[in-house]
């Protein structure tokens, strides 16, 4: 499994967050476990194109979004929004179409089912 990109992509400059990722693997399964803490579920996305499956999502300030933030005035924030996107190429021998997601306590977790691989054909030298 490669590990691709972290981006905010599409985001503005200093609005990208960092989320942190477990990718594990057990006899039948590939395993991503993904910290989004404050992550609405609705706020995010999973696609698997092409062997790459890509976790996306936004932090939304809760404050803002309630519509008062005029009321606020931060002496101290340390609490990041914002966006983030993790990339992994998976290997050949997983199913995409078996992909499953839970959002629980604040942790995103993919299961792949992975599918028995394919011996390599050896090709004869004439």
């Amino acid at each position: 499994i490669q590990i691709g990109q972290t981006s905010g992509a599409g985001m503005p400059a200093g609005r990208a967050i960092a989320s942190s990722v477990d990718v594990a693997e057990t006899a039948d399964q590939i395993v991503v476990s993904c910290d989004v803490p404050g992550v609405d579920k609705e706020d995010i996305k999973i696609d698997i194109k092409n062997n790459v499956l890509t976790i996306r999502g936004e932090r939304k300030n809760k404050i803002e979004r309630s519509g008062s933030s005029d009321d606020y005035q931060y002496h101290h924030q340390e609490i990041q929004f914002g966006g983030f996107e993790r990339s992994f190429v998976l290997p050949d021998q997983v199913d995409p179409s078996s992909a499953v997601a839970e959002h629980k306590n604040g942790v995103l977790t993919v299961r792949i089912n992975k599918i028995e691989g394919k011996e390599p054909i050896r090709v004869p030298i004439q």
